[in-house]
């Protein structure tokens, strides 16, 4: 199996169609990333919960659809814990499916005297999945993540996050842990009020198996972009994310997401 390849486009899996009524917005303050989702310099505000269907095709071969169920709750205006479970469907000539790891994650956004949004986190998976869709993993990684208004339209992002694997993110046989740093940049362009172009660019180790919605299971790198469109108290996004590490569309995804605020 390709592994790096995968994560390529796991990373980033995603031609992403979202529904996400945590909360009306204006500005840029509130469009999440595609690839990078919970790795972000961005607070909610509001309770929310959503689902989420991924299906990713990769040029190894292999196919995986994911059905996930998220949600986070904003403990005060500077901290976030989001959380993300689900089930995973995977065929490569032959068919496996079964549950997935649970996600947690928590972000806190620093107190700092700068134009630019600083905000460090944590996560953790937790191993309670079926091993042969690639889970039952514990995993944990921190990260930072940044944003900086280059103007009323622009936001420019970048997030690096630090990972422990439990076992090879290239070779789901290879048990031993493994370690490894991913780094991602971002340009959030805003049409109007309500309309928003998300561009992202990520490279990196990561685990399909990690509980973001993008996370693969490589060392390759993979680009996005995608439309962000609020609707009232709702939103509805959708990108397209290319592997990058021998050419691109090799591997391509497809995200269908809703979230309402609680």
């Amino acid at each position: 199996m390709k592994g790096y390849r995968i994560s390529a486009l796991a990373i980033g899996t995603a031609a992403a169609i979202t529904f996400s009524g945590a909360h009306a917005q204006s500005g840029t303050n509130n469009v999440r990333l595609f690839q990078n989702y919970y790795f972000d310099a961005v607070i909610t505000g509001t309770p929310y919960i959503g689902g989420r269907v991924s299906y990713a095709d990769y040029d190894s071969g292999l196919d995986v659809t994911d059905l996930d169920i998220f949600g986070g709750i904003t403990l005060n205006p500077d901290l976030e814990i989001e959380a993300q479970i689900g089930h995973r469907r995977g065929s490569n000539g032959t068919s496996e499916s079964g549950l997935k790891d649970a996600f947690v994650t928590g972000r806190y956004m620093l107190d700092v005297d700068s134009p630019v949004d600083i905000a460090i986190g944590s996560y953790v998976t937790l191993p309670i999945g079926k091993e042969e869709v690639f889970q039952d993993r514990f995993d944990v990684g921190v990260y930072a993540a940044s944003r900086y208004a280059v103007s009323p339209r622009v936001t420019l992002t970048g997030n690096a996050s630090f990972h422990l694997f439990d076992g090879n993110p290239v070779n789901p046989a290879d048990d031993s842990r493994y370690s490894g740093l991913q780094l991602g940049a971002g340009m959030l362009y805003g049409f109007s009020a309500d309309t928003h172009l998300v561009v992202e660019a990520a490279a990196g180790p990561t685990r399909v198996i990690s509980g973001t919605p993008t996370a693969g299971n490589a060392f390759g790198g993979a680009l996005s972009a995608g439309l962000d469109h609020n609707i009232g108290a709702a939103r509805v996004r959708g990108a397209l994310v290319v592997g990058t590490e021998d050419s691109l569309f090799d591997d391509v995804g497809l995200i269908a997401e809703f979230s309402l605020p609680l």
